[in-house]
């Protein structure tokens, strides 16, 4: 078996009951196995190439944008991110993180959009000056002039 590959007991049971019907000595079959764990190795490893390109990209035209990119990224990150505990907490954070999606830009704009809209947070009312409060006596809230 080629290295570093794991094969499930239920493929090699599969395989095995297959070689028997087809009348495989243990050399003959033990070649086709090899030839076909060797092919499936390889299409992971162009797999995982595929998604480590396609996240450089990502990154790149996350840095580049000019809304979000440059000297805002790391404002954005944090605006991302905030979006993302706020409104799915951990279990998404993870998800997008495991998945690479944290990097898309699609998703990213979208999270740091939501989480810039969000605002800081602040106590309301504060920083405005009070309405003015128009006094009246009690006689004058009880009996208005008509």
């Amino acid at each position: 078996m080629p290295e570093g590959l794991k094969v499930g007991p239920k493929l090699l049971e599969t395989f095995k009951a297959t070689a028997a019907e087809l009348k495989l000595d243990s050399a003959a079959g033990q070649k086709v196995l090899d030839v076909f764990l060797s092919e499936q190795k390889a299409a992971l490893e162009a797999d995982e190439a595929r998604y480590t390109q396609q996240e450089t990209k990502w990154v790149e035209e996350i840095t580049k944008d000019a809304e979000f990119g440059g000297t805002n990224l790391p404002a954005s990150r944090t605006a991302a991110t905030k979006a993302v505990m706020k409104f799915g907490g951990e279990p998404l954070a993870k998800l997008l993180k495991a998945t690479g999606l944290d990097n898309n830009p699609d998703f990213f704009r979208a999270f740091a959009r939501v989480g810039k809209a969000m605002g800081e947070d602040t106590i309301g009312g504060t920083g405005a000056t009070p309405p003015a409060v128009k006094t009246r006596t009690l006689q004058a809230a009880l009996y208005p002039k008509k």
